[in-house]
């Protein structure tokens, strides 16, 4: 089902998808691995790659800390090349954006893209920290 708010995350990436040949689909995900909204995806596929790009996405940031990268690990994008396809993540503000093309896609216009879409749309793009729930102790009484 289409969203029909223009200002969804979902429109953004379907636009990102008709802009880039060989774009097959898309989503943005939580940094700790939710699905917040994803494109020609079904559910359980999103709900899979989104934890999968995260954590990937926080494992390579790891890596640069342990690598004394000196940045503090900000992963700006990754593109990894998969079986036949090529999958592609950038960060945004507690998210991030992902994408899966066939291998033929311009890397260079796909990454441009996916920036271009996370810098001008940082609000939408952005997921808030979930409020925590302090642990309650029982009386024994």
């Amino acid at each position: 089902m289409m969203d029909h708010d223009t200002t969804s995350p979902a429109n953004y990436v379907h636009e990102l998808l008709r802009k880039v040949p060989k774009a097959r689909c898309g989503l943005v995900a939580s940094r700790d691995g939710l699905a917040i909204t994803a494109v020609n995806l079904d559910s359980t596929s999103a709900a899979r790659l989104s934890a999968t790009v995260s954590a990937i996405f926080s494992l390579v940031g790891q890596a640069a800390v342990e690598a004394g990268d000196g940045g503090g690990g900000d992963v700006h994008q990754l593109h990894a090349e998969v079986s036949n396809s090529i999958l592609s993540i950038v960060g945004a503000e507690g998210s991030v954006l992902a994408v899966l093309s066939d291998l033929e896609v311009n890397r260079k216009v796909l990454g441009f893209e996916m920036r271009k879409l996370v810098k001008a749309l940082p609000e939408q793009m952005s997921t808030p920290p979930r409020m925590t729930t302090p642990p309650t102790t029982l009386s024994a009484g």
